[in-house]
Parts: structure tokens; C-alpha cells; sequence
């Protein structure tokens, strides 16, 4: 039997499409075409020149990542302990200073004292849930406002436009995807051009 990139051809199919060339050339012609063209994609992708490709893409995309995020500070507000630890690894592996808190209040407390580039926001937490907590976090800025991301296993129009009424820029959904994190927070931090919150918290913080 003849071998292709793909694997093992049956002989009988190929005499198949011999047998019926009279009668409709037209669309084996374009099987063949496209089964050619498969080939030919499959044996590229076996070659070590498509390799060095797509790793001097990866390499490139990553540096270029590195330098966008570089210097950036971003506050991780997470209840589940697994996945704060992964997000912040995944983070942090770009260049990222990420603070975490597991709860409203003290992410509440946390932003109020240093500035932030970005807040990262699950909006289920324990106590003072996400939404109250962002809006809480707006009442209390001046100048610039920080950019707030929510994160959430609800992914419905409605639930986008409750992020927008309570003060948050956007969202990302879980499970959390790498490239809609990074470009999120390059659409909020980068391209915005802000730069964290400047405000300070009194001692009536939990009365807020």
C-alpha cells in the first residue's frame, strides 16, 4: 500500500477513486487536491525547519511579553488556594510582582495601601464578595482609578454588564486562559496607559 505523512492508505479506496474517475472527476479531482496538500502540510511540520519556526515564534512572543510587563504590580485577589498559586506562577513567570489575598477584606486593605497596575478580582469570595468589594475599592480612589479584572466561571452577557455597573474595566472566565489573560491585561494596564490607584483607606474601612 502506498504511505503517506498521514499513515497507511488503503489500496481498495484508491482503486475506488480510480473506477469512479468517469463518471465525477470533478470532486476526486479535489480530494486528491486536498489530500496532496495535506501531505505536503504534514511532511513540512516533520521537517527540523518548522521546529526552529515556531520556537523562534514562542521565544520572540515571550520576550516581547517579558518587556510589556516588566515593572508591572498586580494585586491576585483569589479565594482557592490552588488556583492563586497557579495564577501567580503564571504571573510572575513573565516579569509580574503579584501581591494575593483570599478575601474582600483584605484585598480591600492591601489596595488601599499601595498602587497597583491591576486587580485581579474572583468574584467569589468569602465574606465581602467580589463585586462589593470592587465597588468598595472605587469609592475610595482618587486621580487615577485602578484597573479592575474580574474572574469568574459565569460567563454570561448579564454577569459582564453587573462587572461594568460595579466598577470593574473586564473580565476573564475560568478555567483561565493564557492568551485572554495577558491581553486583557495588556488592553487595561498597556494600552490605557493606567497606571494604579492613589488613595489611601481610614480606620472605618470595614464599615464601608
Amino acid at each position: 500500500m502506498p504511505r503517506t505523512a498521514a499513515g497507511f492508505i488503503d489500496l481498495h479506496i484508491i482503486n475506488k477513486f480510480k473506477s469512479g474517475m468517469s463518471n465525477s472527476p470533478r470532486p476526486l479531482l479535489i480530494m486528491a487536491l486536498t489530500l496532496y496538500v495535506i501531505t505536503i502540510y504534514v511532511l513540512y511540520r516533520m521537517t527540523p525547519r518548522y521546529y526552529n519556526e515556531v520556537n523562534s515564534v514562542i521565544e520572540c512572543g515571550c520576550k516581547s511579553m517579558d518587556s510589556v510587563f516588566r515593572n508591572v504590580q498586580i494585586l491576585l485577589v483569589e479565594a482557592n488556594i490552588c488556583n492563586q498559586a497557579m495564577i501567580r506562577s503564571i504571573l510572575t513567570e513573565r516579569g509580574i510582582a503579584v501581591d494575593t489575598a483570599s478575601n474582600g477584606t483584605d484585598a480591600l486593605v492591601m489596595a488601599g495601601y499601595k498602587r497597583y497596575d491591576a486587580i485581579l478580582m474572583d468574584l467569589h469570595l468569602p465574606g465581602m464578595e467580589g463585586f462589593m468589594t470592587a465597588r468598595k475599592i472605587r469609592k475610595l480612589e482618587t486621580g487615577i482609578k485602578t484597573p479592575i479584572i474580574a474572574m469568574s466561571e459565569v460567563v454570561m452577557n448579564e454577569f459582564v454588564e453587573l462587572a461594568d455597573q460595579y466598577g470593574m474595566n473586564g473580565c476573564v472566565f475560568k478555567p483561565i486562559e493564557l492568551a485572554e489573560l495577558f491581553f486583557t491585561l495588556e488592553l487595561y494596564i498597556v494600552d490605557s496607559g493606567l497606571s494604579g490607584s492613589r488613595f489611601h483607606l481610614t480606620d472605618g474601612v470595614h464599615e464601608l
